[in-house]
């Protein structure tokens, strides 16, 4: 649910965990905003924000109307660079469901999800509906942060993942729920 915390607590985690370069998608602005970084719109300036560490795309220059054409780019992008680049590599997204459905994954994306671990590249992937994200993502997950949710369907995924859904369902605003894929549960 919206509101909820969890954007928040992805730029937390992304800012506390030892990474050597950050790859966001940012159509929105918001991580930009939030973390004060200068938004990265042509490929010139994603090669120059490489040398930072910090690499906040925003699509609209690029590809004007094209969200899905844009973080194909980016998913790109972030793995050819991941390649080149040493240490571990984050790559956000938030609302992901806006952009991929359960039914199409951009190729790219696709890619540094399945194989993104060889360059030292994790994916973040924020969504109020986990149960429309691919199954190819769905899949790859070692961690899954839940927040409130209250819709049956959105609920399915977190039963299928070991969560008890009755205890996400009443969880209150900020407070969430964080099971990895070997069963150890946390709470916050």
């Amino acid at each position: 649910m919206s509101g909820n915390g969890t954007t928040e607590y992805a730029l937390r985690f992304i800012a506390n965990a030892r990474a050597a370069h950050v790859f966001l998608f940012d159509p929105e602005g918001e991580f930009s905003e939030r973390l004060a970084l200068p938004a990265s719109r042509t490929v010139y300036e994603l090669d120059q924000a490489i040398g930072t560490g910090w690499i906040c795309f925003d699509p609209h220059i690029m590809f004007p109307g094209r969200l899905e054409a844009s973080l194909e780019f980016f998913s790109k992008f972030a793995l050819e660079a991941s390649r080149r680049l040493p240490g571990r590599k984050f790559f956000v997204v938030d609302e992901l469901g806006h952009y991929v459905t359960g039914h199409e994954v951009p190729q790219p994306l696709k890619t540094l999800v399945q194989t993104g671990r060889r360059s030292g590249v994790d994916g973040v992937f924020i969504s109020q509906q986990p149960n429309e994200l691919h199954n190819t993502v769905r899949n790859q997950l070692t961690e899954v942060v839940c927040f409130q949710l209250k819709d049956d369907c959105a609920l399915e995924f977190p039963r299928k993942f070991g969560f008890d859904v009755e205890a996400v369902r009443n969880l209150t605003p900020f407070h969430y729920i964080c099971r990895t894929k070997h069963g150890a549960e946390t709470r916050g």
